[in-house]
């Protein structure tokens, strides 16, 4: 019995001390998380502060896609990446589109990825379009996250993303996880950050949005547990299924574990300046604004040093609607894949087009079960050798879907 005893309180102390590591390095991550270096980053990504970027003094008042300005957001985040030592890549597929993703380099699973994310675009397509909550909010925590944790060594590799083109249809990210999967990338989870600036009358509801799969809510129980835990004061709302209307859900479609971490968009306390010229940093509920980086923050350190979602792997991808995805690569010669999801069994067609209404090629025209689908176009079935922009449309059922591809010679 004695034996029994010892044994019992050595297993008990050894959990002891490695919750007290994972406490310890979550708790020392949240507090280092700094509101004043979280409020510049918005302050220079919404107009409001001069930055030098490529050593021009500058301010960026718009973030729309097709704006010039957008670059220049891309340029001060990969400056920003790189300023913490990491290894930083603009991954382009449009003419105009840009992630810009650093990298961190886990030391024991180099191949095991975790994600935090954030899209950079903004709307309105005005020339000034502010975007302080939407989504430079994000961008920010995706910033402090890089400044405090790349100063640690982790076992697992971590991806600090800021995905483009979200406000035209999730483009970056639907790109990004094209990419992952088309290149067998080991994604473990991904944290996406949209909007989380905004709290309605200071009551603090926030809203996680993933999928009922068990990794998935494995990473949204981790974030709840994390904000109880540390006394962030956050009213955590768990919805799964969630909205499909941020970045995480291009993660979900392709089988990866993803969660939404927003204001209360379900309980109709979306931030009402969205997506307008007032959209701007003067509104936001700072305390909240905080609580919401740092739970964020806590819950990736958390993530990278506790293995209890790092076996699952890569699971079927949602099959919730009739899915078109961007072409990858793009542009591309001499071929590219385009990835579709059919939702139902349906016949399914895919048309190539060298402008929108003269079709050049049919790729695809037959009855599809429900399924996650890829089909692989090359220059000979484009009609044309002559570089320049093609459409390809899917349709299925009462759905059509139409994106564009660039073709380089």
């Amino acid at each position: 019995m004695k034996k029994l005893l010892a044994l019992l309180i050595i297993v008990f102390g050894i959990h002891a001390a490695l919750a007290a590591q994972t406490n310890s390095i979550a708790h020392s991550v949240m507090s280092q998380t700094n509101i004043d270096s979280l409020t510049n980053v918005v302050r220079i990504l919404s107009g409001e502060a001069q930055v030098i970027i490529n050593g021009t003094e500058t301010k960026i008042y718009s973030r729309y896609a097709e704006n010039p300005g957008n670059d220049l957001a891309a340029n001060y985040l990969h400056a920003k990446l790189e300023e913490y030592g990491l290894e930083v890549t603009d991954q382009y597929f449009s003419i105009t589109g840009r992630n810009v993703l650093g990298k961190q380099c886990g030391t024991v699973y180099p191949d095991k990825i975790f994600i935090i994310s954030a899209h950079y675009d903004s709307m309105p397509n005005y020339s000034i379009s502010p975007g302080a909550d939407d989504n430079a909010s994000g961008c920010a925590a995706v910033i402090e996250a890089a400044r405090i944790i790349s100063e640690c060594q982790t076992d697992y590799t971590i991806i600090y993303a800021l995905f483009d083109n979200e406000e035209s249809g999730m483009l970056g990210s639907m790109y990004y996880a094209a990419y992952a999967k088309t290149n067998n990338l080991d994604i473990m989870g991904v944290i996406n950050l949209d909007m989380i600036g905004f709290g309605y009358d200071r009551d603090a509801v926030a809203n996680i949005h993933t999928t009922i799969r068990q990794e998935c809510m494995t990473m949204a129980n981790k974030m709840v547990e994390i904000n109880n835990t540390y006394g962030l004061n956050l009213a955590l709302e768990i919805y799964n299924p969630g909205t499909e209307r941020s970045d995480h859900w291009s993660f979900i479609q392709y089988g990866y574990p993803a969660l939404l971490l927003i204001e209360d968009l379900e309980g109709g306390d979306l931030n009402g300046k969205y997506h307008s010229v007032d959209d701007k940093l003067q509104y936001f509920e700072i305390e909240y604004y905080h609580s919401m980086s740092r739970t964020a923050i806590g819950t990736l350190a958390e993530l990278i040093i506790n293995t209890t979602i790092a076996d699952i792997g890569v699971a079927e991808p949602v099959l919730t609607k009739f899915s078109l995805m961007q072409n990858y690569p793009n542009p591309f010669n001499p071929s590219t894949t385009i990835n579709y999801i059919v939702a139902d069994g349906a016949n399914v067609s895919i048309k190539l087009y060298d402008i929108p209404d003269n079709e050049t090629t049919t790729l695809l025209d037959e009855y599809k079960t429900a399924g996650n689908y890829s089909i692989t176009v090359d220059t000979g079935e484009l009609g044309s050798t002559s570089s320049g922009v093609y459409f390809y449309t899917m349709r299925a059922g009462n759905t059509a879907i139409t994106k564009k591809m660039l073709f380089l010679k």
